[in-house]
């Protein structure tokens, strides 16, 4: 596991991070981390199945979410402040 920190470039300021899990055994399943975030951020959310991505509108301008990252082998969350989405 692993967490990567992002910062704007000129304030420092905290604009996004991202967690990094192993992935699951079975790359067909759903990754148990999406459970996890089904019960802290609701039913409600958004699925792109076709890249396998889920978010969710956690607050204004603020999204969260989730999908395999296959070239690097791992699952990965990322939380972020769409007001700096270029810098991601």
């Amino acid at each position: 596991m692993g967490l990567t920190v992002y910062r704007h470039p000129e304030s420092n300021k905290l604009i996004g991070w991202l967690i990094a899990y192993p992935p699951t055994r079975d790359p067909a399943a759903t990754h148990p981390v999406v459970k996890e975030l089904i019960s802290l951020h609701g039913v409600e959310f958004d699925f792109r199945k076709s890249a396998n991505i889920y978010s969710w509108s956690v607050d204004e301008g603020k999204v969260v979410m989730s999908y395999p990252h296959s070239r690097a082998g791992v699952y990965c969350v990322l939380y972020m402040d769409t007001a700096y989405e270029a810098l991601f």
